[in-house]
């Protein structure tokens, strides 16, 4: 038998490998000239340094992200379509370096590579992985038109050429391949199992050998010079997120195991020492941004899966994560030709729709291309502050910190009410039991909100009777300031959370416990850039803890659903410990859960301030959880707990109730 091997541009005329490449040049001219605008627009040779340093490259994320494809493959039939163009491009792509290698370098030293079992092997993937890419292509158009459209995908001149292109270079591959195929007529071409089943055909319609050949040249220059227009347009078009994208996946960030972490840009403590040093918060331009951010917004797609899962656009706020992603980019791809514009002074930004977002993060979670639209929006938010342009809203809140240390604006005077209170039901403050091993955080809505006095009232009467070691902080606790700097004021967030770093850095042995995520999540996650690690439980874990031991049980026969915190489930992964806890009565789950919880409104400050809206997310919500059937809705958080009774209030609903974890068990 005739030893296998592969015929290069066997079918063609003379010199068309030369010819080839002389078309080439001007398709590769374009191209590196795309890239010089796109490396400018990232910061030059600074850029190119941050994307080739092997230590900003996390092996783990490498293999998790994008060899396997995880976050994507979630969501079934948009993983396999999206591996099959994947792997279908990058098996082409090399099946196509490999005929370069030997046609234009070894054939000088009689070295054939593509002959043999190999070959076969290589015939056998190109076709099988050729095949791939077609059908993942195919289920890519189908889904941006007729009935299977996808709403969320928008319909785009540029995304069409771009997927027609595809599919064309992969079906008039096979349409070559089968034509060579039946003209050959080689022993071993049933290994390329579709391009012989497209020879079979053509043998059925019998025409004329000259008729093929002719042909063949033909669609083997469209072909070519497909691809070379497609290669020429990566840098221009969406393309260019196959391989940044790819980067960004990749990327090392300190924001592990949670999934965001905003930027400590100043210490105040330094500022005060070094009055010289630079601060840097915010950004009016994206010439102002980092290499790394600048690179995750050339990687968006443009999928629209942070808009789908985003509440603030559910609810019909200005705000759609994908067009601030989208604008940024526009105006990242103006940059290199000189046009660096303030993006509040031109309205690319408003204020609305920066304020909007409840920093729920449901648009990283979502994320194929881990973008995260939070970053941009809270260093915008903190450009706004900067400039001294809150609306009267938001410079409320922040007035009333700074005067009272609570965002209500509230006296001490109440505060002390509520810890004595708490006082008369059997609790201590730490100074009355310094060997107590919790100290228990109220919070400001605890300490202000009479709804929220009485689950702190429940959880006080909980640790007593479980004997709990635990002690209050008393009235010199403040706000976390948490609401500052979700609004954007870093340097007052800084100012409290200092004062509570000097007095819990008093009780280095104390472990707190907190009902509210928004506490957790600061002390856990966030008061660390700032020189404290704090020992921290969100009080489900305690009372997973008591479940787990039999000593405490909830009330009977209650028929729950459960609402998700976003700051405790999707930014701190604490989904399985409040199921724990409910273990002993099941509860019929919202469809949207766990990390793929739906905001109640109140995150990123907005529970503080009004934003406009069609349908408040806390109603949007609450109809969910009457769809399951339940007459209880559990939550797990101060906010989520006012912000949902207020909805079934505005609703006028009487069948559901709402109530706090820690008021579904026992207590007398």
């Amino acid at each position: 038998m005739q030893l296998p091997i592969r015929e290069n541009f066997g079918l063609m005329p003379h010199g068309t490998d030369i010819t080839m490449y002389l078309v080439l040049i001007p398709f590769v001219l374009v191209f590196i000239y795309g890239v010089y605008l796109r490396l400018i627009s990232y910061d030059g040779f600074k850029s190119i340094k941050f994307l080739l340093n092997p230590a900003l490259l996390d092996t783990s994320l490498l293999i998790r992200n994008v060899i396997l494809q995880i976050k994507i493959m979630r969501y079934k039939i948009s993983g396999f379509m999206h591996i099959g163009i994947m792997y279908g491009t990058i098996i082409l792509f090399f099946g196509t370096l490999l005929i370069f290698i030997e046609n234009d370098f070894f054939r000088f030293f009689n070295i054939k590579i593509l002959s043999g079992g190999f070959y076969l092997l290589y015939e056998f993937l190109l076709d099988l992985f050729g095949l791939l890419f077609i059908i993942g292509l195919i289920i890519a158009i189908r889904r941006r038109v007729g009935s299977l459209k996808l709403k969320r995908l928008r319909e785009k001149k540029e995304y069409f050429a771009t997927l027609l292109g595809l599919l064309f270079i992969g079906v008039s591959g096979f349409i070559i391949e089968g034509i060579r195929i039946y003209i050959t007529n080689v022993a071993w071409a049933k290994y390329s199992f579709f391009g012989w089943t497209i020879s079979e055909l053509i043998k059925m319609l019998r025409i004329d050998r000259t008729v093929l050949l002719f042909t063949y040249q033909s669609l083997w220059w469209i072909h070519a010079l497909t691809a070379f227009s497609l290669l020429a347009a990566v840098p221009y078009t969406n393309l260019i997120h196959s391989f940044l994208a790819a980067f960004n996946t990749s990327y090392k960030r300190i924001r592990e195991p949670v999934i965001y972490v905003p930027s400590t840009p100043f210490r105040i403590l330094e500022l005060d020492a070094k009055p010289e040093l630079e601060i840097k918060t915010g950004f009016k331009n994206v010439a102002e941004l980092d290499t790394n951010h600048r690179i995750a917004i050339d990687s968006c797609m443009d999928c629209g899966r942070c808009e789908e899962s985003c509440p603030a656009t559910s609810s019909g706020t200005l705000l759609s994560p994908r067009n601030v992603i989208q604008k940024l980019r526009a105006e990242l791809r103006y940059m290199p030709h000189g046009n660096i514009r303030d993006i509040f002074a031109t309205g690319i930004l408003s204020l609305e729709e920066i304020y909007a977002c409840t920093t729920c993060g449901a648009c990283l979670e979502t994320c194929p291309a881990d973008i995260n639209p939070l970053d941009y929006l809270f260093e915008a938010r903190r450009a706004v502050a900067n400039m001294g342009k809150l609306n009267k809203q938001v410079a409320r809140i922040i007035a009333n910190l700074i005067r009272t240390k609570n965002p209500f604006g509230l006296p001490r005077s109440l505060k002390e009410s509520s810890i004595n209170e708490l006082k008369k039901l059997g609790a201590k403050t730490i100074d009355e039991f310094p060997e107590a091993e919790y100290i228990y955080w109220l919070g400001c809505m605890a300490l202000y909100d009479e709804r929220v006095k009485n689950v702190a009232k429940k959880i006080v009467k909980i640790l007593i009777k479980n004997d709990v070691s635990f002690a209050l902080l008393g009235p010199e606790e403040v706000c976390t300031g948490d609401p500052a700097r979700r609004i954007g004021e870093e340097g007052r967030y800084q100012e409290l959370a200092y004062q509570n770093i000097r007095l819990l850095s008093k009780y280095p042995d104390k472990t707190i416990i907190t009902h509210c995520p928004h506490c957790f999540n600061i002390f856990k996650n966030e008061y660390r850039d700032l020189g404290i690690k704090l020992k921290i439980i969100h009080h489900t874990q305690l009372l997973s803890r008591l479940v787990s031991n039999g000593k405490i049980k909830p009330i009977e026969g209650l028929k729950i659903t459960f609402h998700d915190a976003c700051y405790l489930s999707r930014i701190n992964k604490i989904v399985e410990e409040p199921r724990k806890a409910l273990s002993c009565i099941g509860l019929n789950e919202m469809n949207r859960h766990g990390k793929e919880t739906f905001c109640c409104g109140a995150g990123g400050g907005n529970y503080w301030y009004e934003v406009k809206r069609n349908k408040k997310e806390s109603v949007l919500r609450i109809e969910e959880a009457i769809s399951t059937g339940a007459d209880v809705l559990v939550v797990e958080c101060p906010f989520c707990l006012v912000m949902l009774e207020d909805a079934v209030k505005t609703l006028g609903i009487n069948k559901l109730k709402i109530l706090e974890l820690s008021e579904v068990f026992k207590t007398e």
